[in-house]
């Protein structure tokens, strides 16, 4: 697998002192700043650049508190790095189901044209959708994954990492959950990785 040349790096927006947000495209052969990725879409409170991801030629940055549709909802941009000196901003993406607090893009990774984007207020205790990354001005919806036992487990998504098709989803304080993405569109849930109890670690 090749790991695309550039870096990202998110400075997530703040209400508080007023700053919108922003990331930032790197040459990872010569440390050297690319590019700004922006959007005039954004406000401060919606943490634009509170998480991000990067694959071949496409970047994501995620504003998981953005309210247009509800409140704390979440929305995430999706830049076209074609050009890494000039990126363009391609398309925008929210979940097919907008609910109040999802935080949608709280967590994000890209692994080869596939991304997995975390939700973790969706439903009844959060979810990943999986997207098809190949044309970034058209990333097509592949498929959606709940937590495998309903209930057991809070903001389901809190983090992700995603490589060699194998997707590593964890859930806030609790175990993470390790899926095998050899078709994009029927991902399988492999095992439970428990985390233990912290009475039992001296």
């Amino acid at each position: 697998l090749q790991h695309p040349p550039e870096a990202v790096h998110g400075l997530e927006g703040s209400q508080q002192d007023g700053t919108l947000g922003a990331a930032f495209l790197f040459d990872l052969s010569t440390g050297e700043q690319l590019a700004e990725l922006r959007s005039a879409m954004t406000e401060a409170e919606d943490r634009f650049g509170a998480s991000v991801a990067i694959g071949d030629g496409v970047a994501l940055v995620a504003a998981p508190n953005e309210n247009e549709n509800a409140r704390n909802a979440g929305r995430v941009y999706v830049f076209d790095l074609s050009n890494p000196g000039a990126p363009i901003e391609a398309d925008r993406l929210q979940p097919s189901q907008i609910e109040h607090h999802a935080g949608f893009g709280t967590a994000m990774a890209i692994d080869g044209s596939t991304a997995a984007i975390s939700e973790i207020g969706g439903g009844d205790s959060g979810r990943v959708h999986l997207y098809r990354l190949t044309d970034p001005t058209d990333p097509v919806r592949l498929a959606e994954i709940e937590p495998p036992v309903e209930g057991a487990f809070e903001q389901f998504g809190w983090s992700i990492d995603f490589d060699d098709r194998r997707l590593l989803i964890g859930a806030y304080g609790s175990a993470a959950m390790l899926y095998e993405v050899q078709f994009a569109s029927d991902p399988i849930f492999r095992s439970t990785l428990a985390v233990p109890d912290p009475a039992s670690i001296s």
